[in-house]
């Protein structure tokens, strides 16, 4: 990452929108190393069910968006786009559509949480009033998904389909339907890893679905980009 800010650095004047999504890409790569570093520091990892581990589940998946984010934000700036004026309203429903999503995600890791210490670490909710309180919650993040699902179609609807907004309402489609699966299976590993990868490439194509949405191409700085 460092190398990659050296090089935006090099190539792009003070100012330029590249510089600072960079720049935010190193911040996040920093505080996801950091909290990475406490989850093993607290030991909030294994059969840990404190309250804490969750509350840092929800901020770690949080983190890692705002992270994919500012680095895929930096490849739409490199590559010779720029921001357009937008009206207030546009603007605020394209905002809600990325929080939406935000929200949806950080239920997830909670419930993955809770399916992790109940199914592959083997704790007992008569023991635990941490994990007693997850089981209860699990119906949250499901319905969650399918509000968000609801917000993301209005949204491309609304703004504009274009080809990320299309990939976006794809692989949401399809995300739910591994949600699904992950019940149905009683939320295995290689399930779990299968359905974050999903939600990462969600994340994705609704930055780049706004983005394209608000931008356009400029052929100048494309080529000071290339």
């Amino acid at each position: 990452m460092l190398g990659v800010v050296v090089a935006v650095f090099r190539a792009f004047p003070p100012k330029h929108p590249a510089r600072q999504a960079v720049g935010w890409s190193l911040f996040f790569v920093v505080t996801e190393a950091l909290i990475g570093a406490g989850l093993v520091r607290f030991e909030w990892v294994g059969a840990n069910d404190s309250e804490a581990r969750v509350y840092m589940m929800a901020l770690h998946l949080t983190n890692t968006f705002l992270l994919l984010a500012a680095i895929t934000m930096t490849v739409w700036w490199i590559g010779g786009n720029r921001a357009l004026p937008q009206s207030s309203s546009r603007i605020a429903l394209l905002s809600a559509t990325l929080v939406a999503v935000l929200v949806v995600g950080a239920s997830g890791a909670v419930t993955a949480l809770g399916d992790t210490l109940l199914l592959q670490a083997g704790v007992s909710p008569d023991e635990s009033p941490v994990l007693t309180s997850l089981i209860r919650a699990r119906s949250y993040h499901p319905t969650l998904a399918i509000a968000g699902f609801f917000v993301v179609v209005v949204a491309v609807w609304l703004v504009g389909s274009n080809r990320y907004g299309r990939l976006a309402v794809g692989v949401f489609a399809l995300q739910l339907a591994l949600g699904a699966v992950n019940v149905k299976l009683m939320a295995p590993v290689w399930m779990q890893l299968l359905h974050l990868g999903a939600s990462n490439v969600l994340w994705i194509l609704l930055v780049l679905f706004v983005s394209e949405a608000v931008s356009a191409r400029d052929v100048a700085s494309a080529e000071v980009g290339g």
